[in-house]
């Protein structure tokens, strides 16, 4: 099992990602450091897992959102939540991805895939 993304491991995950371009974000979990945006589409829902320092996907898994949501997430709540997914970028094969939403002030999420990585 790999421990983190190289740069063209992102790669391809961009060309996955960008499947999910146009969906709108009904809400975000945070689990463990782990965040979830449920998105939904005409296709149906999904979820974009992101967890900084190590991986980027779209995943249909299951999972028991926090009685009590972290303050990080009620915050991306706040400016994602109805926002739809406009872009999915990786800055020249830089282990970083960037997240374009529609909404007040064009919110833009940017994921550190290297080291400890931030959100």
């Amino acid at each position: 099992m790999k421990l983190y993304m190289s740069g063209l491991d992102i790669m391809v995950c961009v060309r996955e990602l960008k499947n999910a371009i146009g969906a709108r974000v009904d809400n975000v979990y945070e689990l463990n450091g782990v965040f979830f945006l449920r998105l939904r589409s005409k296709e149906g829902r999904q979820d974009l897992l992101l967890e900084p320092g190590r991986r980027a996907h779209l995943t249909s898994r299951k999972y028991e959102p926090p009685k009590k949501p972290s303050s990080y997430a009620m915050l991306l709540r706040k400016h994602l939540t109805n926002a739809q997914l406009l872009a999915v970028e990786q800055p020249d094969l830089e282990r970083v991805l960037k997240f374009k939403f529609s909404g007040k002030g064009e919110p833009v999420l940017i994921l550190e895939l290297f080291g400890k990585g931030n959100l």
